[in-house]
Formats: structure tokens, C-alpha cells, sequence
């Protein structure tokens, strides 16, 4: 938490004597504590910062583990953040409604403090609203001083007389409103994702994007069955369902925290890993065959490499590449609990080197490799489920320096792909400019030397692609996984070959 003398330093805040409208009657002690708020501003403080390289839920981790927050506390303070950041031009529409009262105009930690009160008025209704002002006021108290405390008072009696049929108040403040307010998407994005999913589609996919979305794990059958898998985490009072109908036959759906799930036995000894199903159906794409000789070029921390491990059924050769040593020490950590440290090759990779001629004469006797995966760092848009955060941290310009470095990868993996071989391009992006103008760029350089793989081509696999893919691939061969047709993170994948 920031001490005392920090928060002291923000005297801007535009503190006046409530008017005489604003209800000055004292407030009642509500029946939860309020070292979960505290935890929830700072971390949006934090996860705000324009400098900020940590995700939201990391944040709120690190903050909640100082505070020795209990579990239940934990999940409020998780609630609050999550919500915030998934609602926040609605709640700032909230204050609007105030005649005279400028939120943007307030001091950045008053306006999260703000955000922090309204967003459990119109969202948490299990906090009565007597407790939703008490606790506002004396988190302006601590986080930054007893002057602020008329203040939030009166704004917060205020909004609660603006909006005072608790049951209808989010109806009533999001009537009217324009979809890009009603689901707080930043005008650039919520054209682009109008561009993508297509006007028919517009409102519901912003929906859905706004919508948390279950946990889902793929279960290691070399360690353990799914239905034991299963078995194992009900007992333990953590639901858990198979769902093939997602990702084949070892995906399944959690519910509750990815930190619960992570603190069993059967996670701890390698029999599921944490992955959403978008990722188990992007690496399916692959068709990783026992005998095969596949490189995961951008391979930390692991995940598709340990799926792709169990494809080929230990007989081939699988190199896992990444240019962090950091991050390979994470994936060499996911091997090791899943069994499979034995199956995979890992190699750190010079961002500054281009692949020598000694890299691809290890593969298939310098033939190049059957697969090439490049699972390319991109802006995570897809995953705004997961990470609301993402919208008010990425931007135009940040996809365009992107795409641009999404290039140059794949640039540099192709060569370390034989003739005839697969070059397989991911992102769990759902912006074009990461995806189709990536590969149409890619291909345009290499005119006659590669070639998307259409939907309609022949299936060059010994055993066709699983049904869960097939049927999922668009006319053009792309994996696009969209909302709100599909309950996932948004990725994208295709394959690409090498001419003979």
C-alpha cells in the first residue's frame, strides 16, 4: 500500500463543502472489512499506470499476498478490479448524470476511489448501500486523507439519489447510452471489433467480450484419465465438467479461481494443465504426427509445446524455442510437472540472429522441419475476457509496431521449414492487422514459395484434422475464433505451406 506521505502529496483534489442538498447524516458501519477496497484501488492505480508491464490479476496478486488478504477477501478485491475495468465508461456515464460534478476534473486516485463506490453500488448488490457509502469514505480516509472524507460523502449520497431503486439503477444508466459507453470499449476498439465480427454481430460480440469466461484445463492422459481428473477436483468441491464439444476429448471446464485449481494434487503431479480451449484448438491445427520433426518457435511458458509433446507420443523430434532465458526456465518448470522434460528439446534464441544454416541442419538431416508453430506475441486482444485491462493499455499504433514484429518472426521461422512442410501462424489476437494482413504481407514476399491452406484442399494428414477444428475453419482456412459465437478466449490460426 502507499504510505502516508505519499498519498499526502496529492493535494489537488477538488474538495469543496458539500451543498446543503448533500445529505451530511452520518453512516453506518458496514459488516466486512475494508482491506479488500484498499487492495482493489491500488491495483487499479497500478494496472492504470501508463508504464505498467504486469497484468491486472498479477497485480492484484502481489497486493493481496502483502495485505494477507483471506481468500474471501481476495475475491472481493478481484470482483472490484475486474469490474472497473470491464465497466468503467459506464460508471463514468454515472457521474456524469450529476449536475456540476466533474469526475475526469478529480485527482487520479479520487476518480478510482469513485469508481471503486459506484461500481459496488450498481454491480454488487450483496453490499447494502448504506455499507457501499461507509466503505467509500473511509477508503478515501486512508488512501488519501480525513479531508476527502465530506467529499465522497456527499458524491456518493448524491449518485445513490440520482439512482435510488437500486434494482432498476443499472437499467436506468445504461439506457440511452451508446454501446461503446454501455460495455466501456474506447472508440478505436470498438471499431475494429464492429469491422471483424460484422454491424449484425456488434453489440452482442462487445457483450460477450465483457462477460468473464469459465476456466478451462487440458487434462495429460499420460498421467491421469479424464474422468479421474474429474473425480479428483469434485471432491475436492471443485466442479468440474468435460467439454469436448470445445476442444476434443481432454478439454474440461473448472469453475471457480485458476488459483484453487493450481493448489491440487492432480495439478501439481502433471494431470491438467491450465489452458483455454482456444489454445488446445489452435494447436490441434497443427497435426503434430508420432515421427514428426516440429519446432514451437515461440514456445514459453509451454503450453502448446506440452501439447504438442503429447501428440507426438514421444517417437519424433520437438524443439521448443524462445529468445527469454526467463521464460524458458518457466516452460522447462511445466515440462518437468507434466512428465515430458524427455520429449522436448529447448532452445533460447537470439532476437538479434537470424537462424543459421546449423539450426536447420539438426532438422530431419537439414531438410527443415514437418511443422514450424509460431505462436506470435501479439496485443492479447482475445483474451479481454480474461484481462479487461488490455483495452486501456493497447492502441492503433501499438498493433501496427506489432504486426510489424509478427512479420519479421514468421520471416525468421519459415526457413527452418522443409518443402512440403507446415508453417503455422497463431495469436490470440482478434485484430485483422494481426492476423490476415500479417500472413497476406508474409506471402507477398515469398510469391510462388507458400500457400494457405484452404478449408476445401484435400486433408494432407495421415488421419484428418479433429472435428472440433474442422468445422471451425472458415472458407480462406483460418481458425477464427469470435465472439460471441464461441465461449473462449478470440484466437486466431492458420496454416501455411511450403511448396515442394
Amino acid at each position: 500500500m502507499r504510505n502516508q506521505s505519499e498519498r499526502s502529496r496529492n493535494k489537488n483534489v477538488p474538495f469543496e463543502t458539500p451543498p446543503s442538498a448533500f445529505p451530511e447524516d452520518s453512516v453506518s458501519a458496514p459488516s466486512v472489512g475494508a482491506a479488500p477496497r484498499d487492495v482493489a484501488c491500488e491495483a487499479l492505480l497500478l494496472t492504470l499506470d501508463p508504464e505498467a508491464s504486469e497484468g491486472a490479476q498479477d497485480i492484484l496478486d502481489r497486493l493481496a499476498r502483502e495485505a494477507k488478504l483471506s481468500p474471501r477477501d481476495r475475491a472481493l478485491a478481484f470482483e472490484i478490479l475486474q469490474g472497473v475495468l470491464r465497466q468503467r465508461f459506464l460508471l463514468d456515464a454515472a457521474w456524469r448524470r450529476l449536475d456540476s460534478f466533474k469526475i475526469a476534473e478529480a485527482q487520479v486516485v479520487m476518480q478510482e476511489i469513485l469508481h471503486v463506490g459506484a461500481y459496488q453500488y450498481f454491480f454488487l448488490d450483496r453490499v447494502p448501500a448504506r455499507a457501499v457509502v461507509y466503505e467509500t469514505v473511509e477508503l478515501a480516509r486512508r488512501q488519501i486523507d480525513a479531508r476527502a472524507v465530506g467529499y465522497v460523502n456527499a458524491a456518493m449520497r448524491r449518485l445513490i439519489a440520482q439512482f435510488p431503486k437500486r434494482d432498476q439503477a443499472l437499467e436506468r444508466l445504461a439506457a440511452g447510452e451508446r454501446a461503446e459507453t454501455r460495455f466501456s470499449f474506447p472508440g478505436w476498439l470498438a471499431r475494429l471489433i464492429k469491422r471483424v465480427t460484422g454491424p449484425e454481430s456488434f453489440e452482442a460480440a462487445l457483450e460477450a467480450l465483457n462477460t468473464p469466461l469459465p476456466l478451462y484445463a487440458r487434462v495429460n492422459t499420460a498421467q491421469a484419465s479424464v474422468e479421474a481428473v474429474i473425480e479428483e477436483l469434485n471432491q475436492l468441491e471443485i466442479h468440474a465438467r468435460p467439454r469436448p464439444d470445445l476442444a476434443g476429448p481432454c478439454c474440461i471446464e473448472i469453475e471457480g479461481p485458476a488459483g484453487q485449481a493450481v493448489e491440487t494434487s492432480a495439478f501439481q503431479k502433471g494431470a491438467f494443465l491450465i489452458q483455454d480451449a482456444s489454445a488446445q484448438l489452435a494447436v490441434q491445427l497443427v497435426g503434430a504426427q508420432p515421427g514428426m520433426t516440429v519446432v514451437d518457435y515461440c514456445a514459453a511458458p509451454g503450453g502448446k509445446t506440452s501439447a504438442l509433446a503429447a501428440a507426438l507420443q514421444g517417437k519424433g523430434t520437438l524443439i521448443a524455442c524462445d529468445v527469454s532465458e526467463a521464460r524458458l526456465k518457466r516452460l522447462h518448470e511445466n515440462l518437468a510437472r507434466q512428465g515430458l522434460s524427455d520429449f522436448a528439446q529447448v532452445r533460447l534464441l537470439d532476437p538479434e540472429v537470424a537462424e543459421s544454416a546449423a539450426f536447420r541442419a539438426e532438422l530431419n538431416g537439414g531438410e527443415g522441419a514437418d511443422r514450424v508453430l509460431v505462436d506470435a506475441p501479439c496485443s492479447g486482444l482475445g483474451t479481454l475476457r480474461r484481462h479487461p485491462e488490455i483495452r486501456w493499455r493497447v492502441n492503433n499504433a501499438a498493433i501496427a509496431r506489432l504486426a510489424g514484429f509478427q512479420l519479421a518472426i514468421l520471416e525468421r521461422a519459415s526457413r527452418l521449414v522443409r518443402p512440403g512442410g507446415w508453417l503455422i501462424y497463431s495469436t490470440c489476437s482478434l485484430a485483422s492487422e494481426e492476423n490476415e494482413r500479417v500472413v497476406e504481407a508474409f506471402l507477398e514476399r515469398h510469391v510462388g514459395a507458400y500457400e494457405v491452406i484452404q478449408a476445401s484442399d484435400a486433408e494432407p494428414l495421415p488421419a484428418p484434422l479433429p472435428e472440433c477444428v474442422a468445422t471451425r475453419l472458415n472458407p480462406a482456412g483460418w481458425l477464427r475464433l469470435l465472439p460471441p459465437r464461441e465461449p473462449m478466449d478470440c484466437a486466431s490460426a492458420v496454416r501455411i505451406r511450403r511448396k515442394e
